[in-house]
């Protein structure tokens, strides 16, 4: 039974490290304003064509107005040059976007992560071969591979995926990589490796230090998949017609941006904003989770 007093208990509870994590991602302001507005970009991507139609507007792929009709009634920010609803588009545009970016941030942590800490922890010939091949991805240039690798296999939201992830996963591997290289030496590896514990159970240890490092390569992955991926539309090697997109949008209002330029502004401030809200938030969360700068 604990002996401890409700104001202790209290204070265990202030200062756990979770709550103190809290606090200190609170503080910083860009990072706390970048997570708010993902998170209800998020929500507003996934309820909002519901809501919307429920109001009286009108779906992402029906023509139901003029072409570049101004905002009107049923449609909030106008129709495309097809006569489509814009705002609805929007909506579809971003639910691809972040739909790409937390895809590929998950497959490029989880690539990262396994080869990463395989060659940390064993080193040696492993680490030499998986850090080599790691590096030869890393010397591609980025832009090149992606255009070949998306031209070969088609465009499409899933090669879309599949082509950004085989890309950034280096980067997490690095990251993972140098922390099981440092943590591989400490006390409390040493100790299990005395004991004669198998090498999946040491490994498991060592990741529960590493998960700050692992978040942040994942939010600073999505960030940039983001960007890829507004690229690749824009280029036309991305989402296809007549699914949205906001590169795709952004490259077809490119014709019209003297005469319409909404048409272009909103789509690039979406992506600019989205993408700025992704770097802030990872850079708070790192500062949060750095013991180095806990006392700051």
């Amino acid at each position: 039974m604990s002996t401890a007093t409700a104001p202790e208990r209290a204070h265990r509870r202030a200062a756990s490290p979770a709550r103190l994590t809290w606090r200190r991602f609170a503080k910083n302001r860009l990072a706390l304003t970048g997570a708010v507005f993902l998170i209800l970009l998020g929500i507003v991507v996934v309820v909002g064509p519901t809501i919307y139609r429920a109001l009286g507007g009108y779906g992402p792929y029906e023509i139901t107005c003029p072409a570049f009709s101004p905002p009107i009634s049923g449609h909030l920010l106008g129709c495309d040059a097809l006569g489509r609803d814009f705002f609805a588009r929007l909506l579809d545009g971003g639910r691809v976007s972040l739909t790409v970016g937390v895809a590929v941030a998950g497959l490029t942590t989880i690539t990262g992560l396994v080869l990463g800490a395989v060659a940390g922890f064993y080193a040696g010939r492993i680490d030499n071969l998986l850090m080599r091949f790691t590096d030869t991805v890393m010397a591609l240039p980025s832009l090149f591979l992606i255009l070949a690798a998306a031209a070969i296999l088609g465009p499409s939201l899933t090669n879309t995926i599949l082509v950004l992830s085989f890309i950034e996963w280096t980067t997490p591997a690095r990251l993972v990589r140098g922390e099981f290289l440092t943590l591989r030496e400490r006390d409390f590896v040493l100790a299990a490796r005395s004991q004669a514990l198998p090498g999946w159970r040491i490994m498991r240890q060592i990741l529960r230090n590493i998960v700050p490092t692992i978040l942040v390569a994942g939010t600073l992955a999505m960030a940039m998949a983001i960007l890829a991926e507004s690229g690749l539309s824009y280029l036309g090697m991305g989402t296809q017609p007549p699914q949205a997109s906001w590169g795709y949008m952004l490259s077809d209002a490119q014709t019209y941006f003297m005469s319409r330029p909404r048409l272009a502004v909103w789509p690039g401030l979406l992506i600019m904003l989205t993408v700025l809200a992704a770097n802030f938030a990872g850079d708070g969360l790192r500062q949060a989770l750095d013991p180095r700068l806990r006392g700051r």
